[in-house]
């Protein structure tokens, strides 16, 4: 880049759009593999969406009159210097950008000229932790997947100490400890540190937590299966024995039982209630999650968006389950006589509202009664 097209980009930059959405990308790259690198690194424009990245809001949420035009000439601007590329669906159409369906990719080969601009250097931890690799006695095939996984930082910790502990930890040939378990013990009493880092699980030897399963069931001729999202609404239905008496009662502990390994026999473990049976056949459980053909599901949970989205979590799992019309014909009753709540009382304006569901029950009649009328949690049911 020579000296004036230097100083142009510097004067782009100074535009908050330019800016923020070239630190959102370098800030994203920080965080990506040279693996991942070998993938566009990009981002969409879409006037439609309800939520977009905050470097965005200059171009859908100007605080100033004509903002979204000025916004776009600054982002057409950036893309003449080369810095990013933009790509329109709709090619035939001459709207301003904040009206247009696009995908804005970024340069990779300006990477260190943008943070030299901004002042963004990426710090010398990446080599650190790859020299800490190196030097290690871990086995080859540990330190290649080490190697080529993004590097695990910890406040106050160096790169060395942190392999040393993955060292150590290894050389105690544990197997099939909980991720959780293995974390703790590697960073200093952290352990969450591995929930999300998959590629290291092998090599730890470590494993998923199974599901814990509350199950409460007068007879194993039952047929009836029934999910509840929350556990005080677990307990006062197994005290119902008429209720009882036709359903398998199960406690999944809301997104929880959604999971795709619930699916896997060496991920469920159950605990029957001390009111059900004294002995239940774990085959008998095992085949409420494996044969599915032979059993009818329903779930009921809270009459809101969160609850509406785990059950259709669960109908990933379960095509056929259905949603239990006995609880939620309650509370709509009880949503009827102004019962109900407003996001806004319960801190859960953040909750998603699902989209169309083809649900007629879901769409016709949940959703509309309560974007009118509020929402209602399970435990307000009183049985």
């Amino acid at each position: 880049m020579n000296s004036i097209d230097l100083e142009q980009l510097k004067n782009l930059l100074e535009y908050d759009i330019n800016r923020e959405l070239i630190v959102y990308f370098l800030s994203l790259l920080e965080k990506k593999s040279s693996q991942e690198r070998d993938r566009p690194l990009k981002l969409g424009l879409n006037p439609t969406a309800k939520r977009y990245k905050e470097c965005f809001s200059y171009l859908y949420e100007p605080t100033e009159v004509n903002g979204e035009i000025v916004a776009g000439e600054n982002l057409t601007a950036l893309k003449k210097t080369g810095v990013i590329s933009i790509e329109f669906k709709d090619k035939k159409h001459t709207f301003d950008l904040h009206k247009r369906k696009a995908m804005v990719y970024f340069n990779y080969k300006y990477e260190d000229i943008c943070r030299e601009i901004l002042g963004m250097k990426i710090s010398n931890y990446k080599e650190e932790w790859k020299k800490a690799i190196r030097l290690s006695s871990l086995n080859q095939n540990v330190k290649e997947v080490l190697l080529n996984t993004l590097p695990i930082e910890f406040e106050d910790k160096s790169a060395k100490s942190i392999i040393g502990n993955i060292e150590n930890y290894l050389k105690l040939n544990r197997v099939n400890d909980f991720i959780r378990e293995a974390s703790s013990y590697i960073f200093w009493g952290h352990s969450k540190v591995l929930d999300n880092r998959p590629e290291l699980w092998d090599i730890l030897k470590i494993r998923q937590q199974p599901i814990q399963i509350l199950v409460s069931l007068k007879s194993e001729n039952c047929k009836k299966i029934l999910f509840i999202e929350n556990k005080q609404t677990f307990e006062s239905l197994q005290r119902n024995n008429s209720l009882a008496k036709k359903y398998v009662l199960i406690y999944l502990s809301g997104f929880m039982g959604t999971a795709s390994r619930l699916i896997n026999k060496k991920y469920r473990s159950f605990y029957i209630n001390p009111n059900s049976r004294n002995t239940i056949a774990k085959e008998y459980l095992h085949a409420i999650f494996d044969s599915q053909s032979n059993f009818n599901y329903y779930f009921w949970g809270d009459l809101d968006y969160e609850g509406i989205n785990i059950y259709l979590s669960l109908k990933k799992l379960f095509n056929s389950v259905e949603l239990w019309k006995p609880g939620y014909d309650r509370m709509i009753d009880m949503l009827s006589i102004s019962n109900g709540h407003f996001p806004s009382m319960a801190k859960k304006k953040d909750q998603n509202k699902p989209g169309k569901t083809f649900n007629t029950y879901i769409d016709d009649i949940l959703i509309p009664q309560m974007e009118d009328k509020g929402f209602f949690d399970q435990e307000g049911i009183l049985i």
